[in-house]
């Protein structure tokens, strides 16, 4: 048996908690045999809710770690570990059962980020893996568990089972799933930024650092508490300094290529670059010009023509039809076109403003501004149409 499992923390150190865990049974042919999600109270504070979309009024209500881990160390024994980042995830789990006097010895599992040398969105969208929810354990262990089986890697040589020394006694379980939708959380630049950089690194323990490295940084900057535990954490993985600063340059080199992807670098996405070479530690580097950003520029107004590209959500996460927009748009005076031309396309609406689309690079190469979809149905909303209802 395999227990797929992916944690949700208050952070990357030796005193962090665990917010909310999945995991996800398989047989050893890849069947999905059960599963099993719940928030969790670190009896702390949550840590960094824009990234795991977690809130204290979330867990408020819910088991603690203690409450649960009888029943969870009861149903790991004697199975193979998964996860995406495993010397991670391993490590936050040995040290919720250590605060508990129990040991959690986590055998030799199987890690999914160093059999595609990918994040779990990337890897899973190359794969064709529909995913959930964005930083969701059970959505997350779910998607890892069908990463597995896509890439073949159920019968991994050398894997041992994990085994629990003086386990927690079993209790009966109380679970609590969150409810919050994707589309319902904040969103931050970097976190685009980072989906399309690449993690340059070479063995298991640079991997699981990168990894750590690019949790640390959604948010733009290293603070000093993350700074000392991405120390511990290198040091953990064998790491000496000459590895952590090529990692480091790696880091933002591969984040730099990403923000250039599209021809286009913004004045957020230098000062994002400038705010990651600072909380990396690299003072002596090389940052691309920011160019002309038609993304967003100007105003939306009666009689301009405009084209849509990518589907769009309401603040509920439900979709909105492109007849509805293009409804809308209509009330609005606007005009509506099929396809992004230099004559004839005065603007776009995105679902993503960062799109790289190829209607998106029509825009930019036309300098034609960008709106999102929030902008466009802003100005609807000011110019009295049918957009009140439909606010992102």
């Amino acid at each position: 048996m395999l227990a797929v499992v992916d944690l949700e923390t208050t952070g990357l150190g030796k005193n962090d908690r665990i917010v909310e865990i999945g995991v996800v049974w398989l047989s050893e042919s890849g069947e999905i045999v059960d599963s099993f999600e719940t928030l969790i109270n670190p009896l702390r504070d949550i840590g960094p809710t824009s990234i795991h979309g977690v809130t204290a009024s979330m867990v408020s209500a819910a088991p603690t770690f203690d409450d649960i881990a009888g029943h969870i160390s009861a149903r790991l024994e004697g199975c193979v570990l998964v996860a995406h980042n495993l010397p991670f995830d391993s490590r936050l789990l040995c040290q919720e059962y250590a605060r508990l006097d129990a040991t959690l010895l986590p055998g030799q599992g199987i890690c999914t980020l160093r059999a595609t040398q990918e994040r779990l969105d990337v890897a899973c969208d190359r794969m064709g893996i529909a995913r959930s929810l964005d930083h969701s354990a059970g959505s997350d262990a779910m998607a890892a568990a069908k990463l597995l089986v896509a890439v073949g890697g159920l019968q991994a040589d050398g894997a041992e089972p994990a085994h629990v020394e003086n386990p927690p006694a079993a209790k009966i379980v109380r679970s609590l799933t969150r409810t919050l939708t994707d589309a319902q959380r904040p969103k931050q630049r970097m976190v685009s930024c980072s989906r399309s950089a690449h993690l340059s690194a070479d063995g298991g323990g640079e991997l699981a650092y990168c990894e750590a490295l690019d949790h640390a940084l959604l948010d733009g900057h290293v603070s000093d508490s993350e700074a000392a535990e991405l120390a511990a954490l290198a040091s953990d993985f064998g790491l000496s300094s000459d590895d952590v600063i090529r990692l480091h340059r790696g880091y933002l080199d591969s984040l730099t290529e990403a923000v250039e992807r599209d021809g286009v670098v913004t004045d957020e996405e230098h000062r994002l670059m400038r705010l990651v070479a600072a909380g990396l530690g690299l003072t002596e580097v090389s940052l691309p010009d920011v160019t002309k950003a038609p993304r967003g520029g100007g105003d939306l107004h009666a009689g301009m023509a405009i084209c849509f590209t990518g589907d769009a959500v309401d603040s509920a996460g439900v979709r909105i039809e492109r007849s509805t927009l293009e409804g809308i748009a209509s009330a609005a005076g606007l005009l509506t076109v099929l396809a992004v031309t230099k004559k004839k396309c005065d603007a776009l609406v995105a679902s993503d403003p960062n799109s790289a689309s190829g209607k998106a690079a029509k825009a930019r190469s036309y300098e034609k501004p960008i709106f999102s979809v929030d902008q466009f149905l802003q100005h609807c909303s000011g110019a009295g149409s049918a957009a009140n209802s439909l606010r992102l």
